[in-house]
């Protein structure tokens, strides 16, 4: 694996398959495990979203939660233009080996959070409106 100009050698087994997409927010409050990661959802008044947070808000709603893809794109918070996820995650410094396995969550086809990393504009409930909290919970190994 060549990642940020280092090689580093990696047994066949740590290279992971994407896991297949699931849906959340299906229900009044939840949580699911998706490859290590845990994404719990509850009613909540909007908060001020931050870019880079591992919490948000989104309009009530069910959600998909699964592995970037080619093309993936994503309007972030206090910017212009379209964001490639896969640079997003370049730039935010994770592992090749990892990128399959790092949650992306998807509304009407539009990619509206990657966990820790950027937050869109699509979506987005004005503060104090009624709302869904995520929290993302990362893996211990990260």
């Amino acid at each position: 694996e060549i990642a940020f100009d280092r090689v580093r050698i990696v047994p066949s087994q740590s290279v992971r398959e994407p896991a297949a997409a699931v849906e959340c927010g299906d229900d009044d409050e939840g949580r699911v495990r998706w490859r290590g990661w845990e994404i719990a959802w509850r009613p909540d008044a909007a908060g001020r979203p931050h870019r880079e947070a591992y919490t948000t808000w989104v309009t009530p709603g069910v959600s998909t939660l699964r592995a970037a893809e080619a093309g993936d794109r994503i309007v972030p918070l206090g910017a212009r233009g379209r964001r490639k996820v896969r640079r997003l995650l370049m730039e935010a410094r994770v592992p090749v080996r990892e990128r399959g396995s790092y949650p992306v969550l998807v509304r009407d086809d539009e990619v509206v959070w990657v966990p820790g990393i950027c937050r869109s504009r699509h979506d987005l409930p004005e503060p104090g409106e009624g709302a869904l909290r995520l929290e993302a919970r990362a893996p211990a190994e990260r």
